[in-house]
């Protein structure tokens, strides 16, 4: 575990990346509601799409993850993930700008779990448990801290700048963590 700790704490993030959306939009959906005028129901179902996809294509990310790599995935994974977040700061009123960004996430989305255990399964053979335990403890911190800074920043500059925040954040995180900390040398384990 202490030698590989930065790939936990990679995979750990990745899955609080993963849950930020869903989550943030608790926070979000008054104002989102009061500045458009869409029902919850409307704003609520980027939340389906993600679910959607990741029952359609949850199968064709496991297979690109074996054929590509996870850790190639896992980047493109955390930049899109970061992007999409980033992007619904820029929502118009038009709905299906608010489904194509979800969308987004949601293609991401599909191969999150598969990405960030894919490394854990593959380097740990002792504590391999608690190495999973604390990856998926990610979403957990999502779910603590998330909504305490979503609301923060939604107070002084609105939900627009929550998100763009949260999604800065993320990227200034994962990004780093995915190109430099992650070495990819768990896909060259055997198979």
């Amino acid at each position: 575990m202490r030698a590989h700790w930065p790939l936990v704490l990679t995979s750990s993030m990745g899955m609080a990346l993963a849950a930020s959306m869903p989550i943030m939009l608790g926070v979000m959906i008054v104002s989102i509601e009061h500045e458009f005028g869409w029902s919850r129901a409307r704003i609520s179902s980027g939340s389906l799409i993600v679910s959607v996809l990741g029952l359609l294509l949850s199968t064709a990310a496991g297979y690109a993850i074996d054929r590509i790599g996870a850790r190639r995935i896992g980047i493109a994974v955390a930049v899109t993930m970061s992007a999409a977040l980033m992007l619904l700061a820029t929502t118009t009123s038009n709905i299906w700008h608010w489904w194509i960004v979800w969308t987004l996430y949601g293609l991401a989305a599909t191969a999150t779990g598969t990405v960030w255990l894919t490394p854990i399964s593959a380097r740990f053979d002792k504590n391999r448990g608690l190495a999973i335990a604390l990856t998926l403890a990610g979403t957990g911190i999502s779910g603590t801290l998330l909504p305490i800074i979503a609301n923060f920043v939604l107070e002084l500059h609105g939900w627009r700048a929550a998100y763009f925040v949260v999604g800065g954040i993320f990227a200034a995180i994962m990004v780093p963590l995915t190109l430099f900390v992650w070495h990819g040398a768990e896909e060259r384990a055997d198979a």
